[in-house]
């Protein structure tokens, strides 16, 4: 080994931290200099309210196989602090420090699990928070001794609350292995949360290079539910790579044990994305997604094909240099065939066929990138297109692909598909954001991939045999999945937040919802009354802040919802998500229906968060079995209707009514019906709404804010706006404006991944700009980190590209043109630098056209007609502001100073957002 890890770790703390703060600063020990300034000492002591004494002192730990903890303060009575804050107390902060011998001038490969950043020497890096174990960082060492420091936070969703008895279980592991090129990975260390195949490899190096290759599930005697795959290339070479192709070979096995080698083929995979945007820098993990069929083969060898039992799947990846070329090989895929037809039982006595309802599929998620979900065929398949779909949502932390329980818990359908999307991550977004855009797109990807395998008819059948390669089904009656925009919304836990979160958001495409143990929203859920930044920050800037997650505040959309059936349901004795946020829910919609049992909840005693009938009993079934023969319509003929957003950007159409524009962005605003159906008339009123859009209503005439329109065309997507003189008028011109912002541009920040393309980070040139090479150095390695984080928490991929590369060039964002319907969107993007480094940004916002009202010279920044020029914290506190995880209050421009490492949010000078011109506004 040329490497010594101590088994002895100082820790000081703990200190009280706030749900989602530690991104933004917020930590005690700054005031004294920050912990990686302090040394262990057994005297020194730290004021914190956390110990029953108000100060803490360092202590030490031993680890034991790499894992350091839980932690214990025996000097905490966490029991006294709850009795106030509850369990948000429990969110406390510490640091550990620990050192890393180096023998001799060494790579090596290492991730701290169960931490958000870590520290080797002076540069930070991001951890495994959630412990998916998918990525690790590749760092050049000097010999000697070295630090390594984390800071630790209790995340009481990540690790619990409310144990009072032992108090908070804290720990992390650390994984590190030398990069040699001759030690083996522990096969453990990387059972990735996504992959539906086990993948090995020889060598450390290769094994680091190219893993978790993805493939859909193989159904026997149809063929592969997909025509999508992709595999995970991590560049550790000393240059950057291009991914040139993919070939795949597939060998098909059956009989027993798949003892029989079926057929061998060879076939080329078409790369989703162009060739010149699959490069990787040095350090870089990226997921590349690929194509695949098997055209251009005998009948004979289809046929023996589709009967295999597994198929073992290689995959081999070119790649290029500017040096050089090289190949990658993943051998080890293996896919055990489902069967399809899960009445019939085996009857040649293979017993290894996985017979189920339940399968895998792959598609394009909205992002372009290669997402796979789980599908649960109903019992009787039929051609009925008005069926409705039910839309699974899993709780935190829940890996779709592993935990089996959690498809197992809904029982398949007499004739209604259930889908299971992934949400990307097992922790995912929450359902928001790119989560929800996923199970959206999960739909759909079913949709085709069903299309792909079976017809509707003798030619589809025949036209779809002959794009897809491999299907070789008897001709058979109409199929159809059913309606996507007939949805049941069902979820348990956080699954069961984002069962509400959607049926308040995109309350048109429901017609029903159930609900289980789901939360409020995740300020409720783990209060963040306990932030250190609340003892330092102007209240209105708070509001400022806290504007830019109201989006997410379920209960304050569920005006949007009225109407839909609800089974609303929890445990009794559920101690992880208290039983109170179902009840609030079921307060506030009868408060808004006005009838005080209309809604009622289903409290199962005696049953905790979890049990394995909690969506699958007499009650739950009797509710989905009336769901489903719910007439299409099931709204439409309520008198009086509410919508309710504070972001049209994420909420959909809401009786049949789509908000385009806010008079004020990000502002509670809506829009209140009055129908008279007799006469065929809608009467709206609005509140902050500038621009709204028909998108299905049966009325002809419509009265807004007192102003009549007659003979409205309601299902053409009529738009109606203010003008300047405030009054409302049907816009036949293409809108928005140039230079006019409408939902399709709105933020905050958090949007920034929701873009359809990968995430586009900018660094300096540093030969251009004549920058030292620490310079490039700091660059690289922040880059290196946000595209990490959203690898690693979203599932996403990113380009990291210097600032004279022609792409930026040529995909130049106009801001004048964003959010118009246009041909093909931009690259979202990151630019990275300090003052002028960055050609790109400073060309950008010296463009004349350019509407933005942000200027940044060499030491000063300008927003409006608002300077700041003092000291920052640097650029890499600020890359931390970018909210990687869920309940980060970002909005759209935020200025920091010193004071935010030490009080959080109150170190922040200004922040805000934009307006319907581009114009800043905010603290």
């Amino acid at each position: 080994m040329s490497f010594q890890l101590s088994n002895v770790w100082q820790v000081l703390g703990p200190f009280p931290i706030g749900m989602r703060e530690q991104d933004f600063g917020a930590d005690p020990l700054e005031a004294y200099g920050g912990f990686r300034k302090l040394k262990y000492s057994k005297q020194a002591r730290f004021p914190s309210e956390l110990d029953q004494s108000g100060h803490v002192g360092w202590t030490t730990t031993q680890s034991k196989d790499n894992v350091v903890g839980p932690l214990h303060f025996p000097d905490v009575r966490w029991q006294q602090n709850g009795t106030a804050f509850g369990w948000s107390i429990e969110q406390y902060q510490a640091w550990a420090r620990g050192t890393l011998k180096i023998t001799k001038q060494s790579s090596i490969l290492i991730q701290l699990h169960n931490v958000a950043t870590f520290y080797i020497d002076e540069k930070r890096y991001s951890g495994d928070l959630y412990g998916y174990n998918t990525t690790l960082h590749w760092v050049e060492l000097e010999k000697g001794m070295h630090t390594l420091e984390t800071r630790l936070v209790h995340d009481v969703r990540v690790f619990g609350g409310g144990n009072n008895n032992k108090g908070p279980q804290c720990q992390f592991s650390i994984s590190i292995y030398p990069l040699d090129g001759s030690t083996m990975v522990d096969d453990t260390l990387f059972s990735h949360r996504h992959r539906l195949n086990n993948t090995a490899t020889t060598t450390l190096v290769a094994r680091e290079m190219i893993k978790d290759v993805l493939m859909p599930s193989f159904l026997r005697n149809v063929g592969f539910a997909g025509n999508y795959g992709s595999v995970a290339i991590h560049n550790l070479t000393m240059d950057s790579l291009q991914v040139v192709s993919i070939r795949l070979v597939f060998q098909a096995y059956s009989g027993y044990n798949h003892t029989s080698d079926v057929v061998t083929i060879l076939r080329p995979a078409k790369l989703i994305q162009r060739s010149n945007h699959i490069t990787l820098v040095k350090g870089q993990q990226r997921r590349i997604g690929f194509s695949f069929d098997l055209k251009n083969n005998t009948v004979h060898d289809e046929a023996l094909f589709l009967q295999a039992t597994k198929i073992h799947v290689k995959v081999i990846v070119s790649l290029a240099s500017p040096t050089n070329t090289f190949t990658l090989v993943d051998d080890n895929t293996a896919i055990a065939a489902t069967n399809w037809d899960v009445t019939k039982t085996n009857t040649d006595g293979n017993t290894d066929i996985h017979s189920s309802a339940v399968f895998s599929y792959t598609f394009l998620d909205f992002d372009g990138s290669v997402q796979y979900a789980k599908a649960k065929r109903p019992r009787t398949i039929n051609g009925d297109e008005d069926k409705p779909v039910i839309l699974a949502l899993h709780g935190a932390g829940v890996d779709i692909e592993k935990d089996s329980f959690w498809t197992d818990s809904i029982d398949a359908q007499e004739s209604v598909w259930i889908v299971f999307p992934t949400g990307r991550t097992p922790w995912g977004m929450d359902w928001h954001g790119p989560s929800m855009k996923n199970a959206f797109c999960a739909l759909d990807g079913l949709v085709q991939v069903m299309d792909l395998l079976f017809s509707k008819s003798i030619e589809n059948h025949q036209q779809s045999s002959d794009d897809y390669g491999w299907i070789v089904v008897e001709k058979s009656e109409s199929f159809s999945i059913g309606d996507v925009n007939r949805l049941i919304y069902m979820g348990h836990s956080n699954g069961g937040q984002g069962a509400w979160y959607l049926a308040t958001h995109f309350p048109d495409r429901a017609i029903a919802v159930v609900a289980a143990a789901g939360y409020v929203k995740i300020q409720d859920y783990v209060s963040y009354a306990n932030w250190i930044s609340h003892s330092h920050i102007d209240p209105l800037l708070f509001g400022m802040l806290e504007s830019a997650y109201a989006e997410y505040n379920n209960d304050l959309h569920l005006p949007n919802m009225i109407g839909l059936p609800v089974f609303a349901r929890y445990g009794s004795e559920d101690d992880n998500v208290p039983p109170l946020h179902t009840r609030k829910y079921v307060r506030l919609l009868n408060e808004h229906n006005k009838n005080p049992e209309l809604v009622k909840v289903s409290s199962v005693e005696g049953k905790g968060h979890w049990w394995d009938s909690v969506l699958n009993d007499k009650e739950v079934n009797r509710f989905l079995q009336t769901a489903i023969q719910l007439p299409r319509r099931i709204r439409d003929e309520q008198d009086h209707f509410s919508i309710v957003t504070t972001n049209p950007a994420s909420t959909g159409t809401v009786h049949g009514i789509q908000i385009e524009q806010l008079s004020i962005p990000y502002r509670k605003s809506g829009l209140s019906g009055h129908v008279d159906h007799d006469n065929g008339i809608l009467v709206l009123k609005t509140s902050n709404v500038s621009a709204f859009r028909i998108t299905r209503r049966l009325e002809t005439t419509i009265i807004i804010d007192q102003m009549p329109f007659h003979q409205v065309d309601a299902y053409k997507g009529t738009l109606f706006r203010l003008d300047k003189n405030n009054k409302w008028k049907i816009e036949t011109m293409k809108w928005p404006r140039r230079g006019e912002r409408s939902r399709l541009s709105y933020g905050p920040l958090h949007r920034l991944y929701e873009s359809s393309k990968p995430l586009m980070i900018v660094i300096p040139n540093i030969h251009r700009h004549q920058l030292p090479s620490s310079a490039y150095t700091t660059y690289h390695h922040l880059a290196l980190q946000i595209a990490h984080d959203w690898y690693l928490y979203g599932g996403g991929d990113s380009m990291i590209v210097t600032d004279d590369h022609p792409i930026v060039a040529f995909e130049e964002i106009d801001l004048v043109t964003m959010g118009t319907e246009k041909i093909e969107e931009p690259f979202y993007r990151i630019y990275l630098g300090v003052g002028q480094d960055n050609h790109a940004m400073t060309q950008l916002l010296g463009l004349e056209s350019n509407p933005v009202d942000i200027a940044i010279e060499k030491s000063s920044i300008q927003v409006g007609s608002r300077r700041f020029d003092g000291p920052g914290t640097g650029l890499e506190l600020a890359c931390q502001l970018l909210p990687r995880r869920t309940g980060m209050l970002v909005p759209e421009w935020v200025i920091t100073s010193p004071l935010t490492k030490e009080q959080g949010l109150g170190g922040i000078l200004g922040a805000g957002f934009f307006g319907n011109d581009w114009q800043a506004f905010g603290y």
